[in-house]
């Protein structure tokens, strides 16, 4: 309420937005077709008008009032307003212990750069877009509808921000002998959304590929439900060294550098997460320099 009251106590002074100052960048959705570059030097701006009544309303039907998204990827928050005469549209998140300000019209309030208002060449579409969105961007939001008159109308809109976790065994760095065999173990918790496809790969190439339209993708499950996928080497050669990639979609990608040791190597850990694998060839590795450095 305090905070309505300030939003509303600066609108009755001036119409931020509309005075020529403020002008948004042309954006392009494909939820509400082009934003063009809005000119408000003229004053007062009209709203679409694709409804009979003449009183400001907030469409419904093409303002979610539930956002689902991944983790990573850009949220677009809108609010489709019809009428909107003379006034002003801010976006509110609703925080403890008071509602924060986010956007006013078309200009963004948050140090947060991947708060971004954009406002539709008619001015009846609103629309709040949140880049790279985490789970703390989870939440309440409100559209909110202020008049001169300090009336008011308001949508609120959840966004719900789904973290998936793609990890790969034994990484961030993995060493294998010559002629051994390696097998790349993928874990991906994917918070119970359905996985489309998964791409290994080694450096820039496809290594594998699983699922598509064509073939439905069945994975194992360990026991605490985490679906698990693997990549076999048979055979280690030299050039087998490289970051191999576990992508699967929806999903973040994970990755770990293979190094190939040769022989005659005497290999240095700095760090406690590399690991050995197969730790038996490390073994006969070290005995061979041993023995050769007695000699």
């Amino acid at each position: 309420m305090i905070l309505k009251t300030v939003v509303l106590a600066i609108l009755a002074g001036a119409d931020v937005g509309k005075s020529g100052i403020f002008k948004s960048s042309r954006f392009v959705d494909g939820s509400f077709g082009g934003f063009e570059q809005v000119d408000i030097t003229s004053g007062s701006h009209q709203g679409g008008s694709n409804i009979a009544s003449t009183s400001t309303q907030i469409d419904d039907r093409l303002s979610p009032g539930n956002v689902t998204i991944l983790s990573g990827e850009t949220a677009m928050l809108a609010c489709k307003i019809y009428n909107l005469g003379n006034k002003s549209v801010s976006w509110l998140r609703h925080t403890s212990p008071i509602p924060q300000l986010m956007a006013l019209n078309n200009m963004s309030n948050s140090l947060d750069t991947r708060f971004k208002a954009m406002v539709g060449e008619e001015w009846s579409e609103f629309v709040l877009m949140v880049r790279d969105v985490s789970t703390k961007d989870s939440g309440q939001y409100e559209c909110q509808v202020s008049g001169p008159n300090h009336t008011s109308i308001s949508k609120m809109v959840t966004l719900n921000v789904i973290a998936t976790t793609t990890s790969i065994d034994n990484g961030p760095d993995i060493y294998v002998g010559i002629s051994s065999k390696l097998k790349l173990v993928c874990r991906i918790d994917t918070a119970g959304i359905q996985l489309k496809y998964i791409i290994w790969r080694k450096g820039d190439k496809i290594a594998k590929f699983l699922g598509g339209e064509s073939s439905p993708l069945i994975l194992e499950q360990d026991p605490s439900g985490v679906f698990i996928t693997s990549l076999e080497v048979d055979r280690i050669e030299a050039d087998s060294g490289d970051t191999y990639g576990c992508q699967p979609n929806p999903g973040v990608a994970a990755e770990v550098k293979v190094h190939v040791i040769k022989e005659g190597t005497m290999l240095t850990v700095q760090n406690s997460s590399f690991k050995i694998l197969p730790i038996c060839k490390l073994y006969a590795l070290m005995l061979i320099v041993f023995c050769t450095s007695r000699r």
